[in-house]
């Protein structure tokens, strides 16, 4: 990502919109901080990742559901 505009040396927090990220992403930080140096730019990585899911309905031998925590 790259902002422009920021005041050389001076910590600027650039925070992340979560609300209008898609439902399957994952990331570890949501607002990171920068101070630029003087006609600089910083590049920024929030290590976003697009993560998969599934969703399972399990079933025994007789058709009876087996429950998620259940051994």
């Amino acid at each position: 990502m790259l902002v422009p505009n920021l005041i050389p040396y001076v910590p600027s927090e650039i925070r992340l919109d979560d609300e209008n990220l898609l439902l399957n992403t994952e990331f570890e930080e949501i607002a990171l901080k920068v101070a630029p140096r003087t006609k600089s730019a910083v590049l920024l990585d929030f290590n976003i990742k697009i993560i998969k899911s599934i969703k399972m309905i399990v079933f025994d031998s007789n058709k009876h559901f087996i429950p998620f925590d259940s051994t």
